[in-house]
């Protein structure tokens, strides 16, 4: 097995529901990659039936600036059905715990500087924030993410909205009633419509392949293009 660098897990933030983690990970040395790339994470010592061992990819949440400052990785984990690697780092990640890393992986970048749409919702979210946060002009593009409710957000995304509301910025809550300055009830489908936006913006979306294909049907009634996908 291939190994770019190993690493040791420093912090565990658990959503409140304890359905997914976001895991920042200390690496042996700096790794190069883009925002939007992913890195396969591997558990030592724990193979599968088969005896190869247990390995899952996961986008970067983070920025290359993070890796150059102090070495470090973020992660964002979501259980998934019987995923046994997933399921380990949600359920039983420990500070300390070490992982073997194979990156930078995937070709989900920026494409150039002109403001930009920016969609995705829970598991999905780590490479389109990191897209977000690197683009030269993300004052002046969307960034819109969905969600059930405030309690299934993390705490570092809830003050992303709250903090500093703006009408570019949408956090788009399916379950919870009412309209307030930093969230809005509804999915992001219900506010395409709204964007002060031309057929040249590009629209970055992360989702399951499902969700993906249903919003890029969306996209294409509107006469848009220039859409980039990754999908899971």
């Amino acid at each position: 097995m291939l190994i770019d660098c190993c690493a040791y897990i420093r912090d565990c933030q658990y959503s409140w529901d304890w359905e997914s983690v976001r895991v920042t990970l200390v690496c042996d040395r700096v790794i190069d990659f883009l925002p939007g790339q992913f890195v396969f994470v591997t558990i030592p010592h724990r193979v599968r039936a088969n005896g190869k061992p247990l390995s899952n990819p996961y986008s970067i949440a983070s920025l290359p600036s993070q890796m150059i400052s102090d070495q470090t990785l973020t992660l964002g984990i979501k259980r998934e059905g019987e995923g046994w690697v997933s399921d380990r780092f949600v359920r039983m990640a420990a500070i300390g715990d070490e992982v073997h890393l194979r990156m930078p992986l995937g070709h989900f970048g920026l494409q150039s500087s002109r403001p930009a749409v920016f969609l995705a919702t829970w598991s999905w979210l780590a490479p389109i924030r990191a897209l977000y946060h690197a683009h030269p002009q993300k004052s002046d593009s969307y960034f819109l993410y969905g969600e059930r409710t405030q309690d299934a957000l993390y705490p570092f995304l809830r003050s992303f909205f709250e903090d500093n509301p703006t009408k570019k910025k949408r956090l788009c809550l399916s379950r919870e009633v009412g309209d307030w300055p930093w969230w809005s009830q509804g999915r992001i489908s219900d506010f395409l419509d709204a964007l002060d936006v031309t057929s040249e913006t590009e629209r970055y979306v992360c989702w399951s392949r499902p969700v993906v294909q249903s919003l890029k049907n969306l996209i294409v009634q509107r006469g848009w293009s220039h859409i980039l996908t990754e999908a899971w």
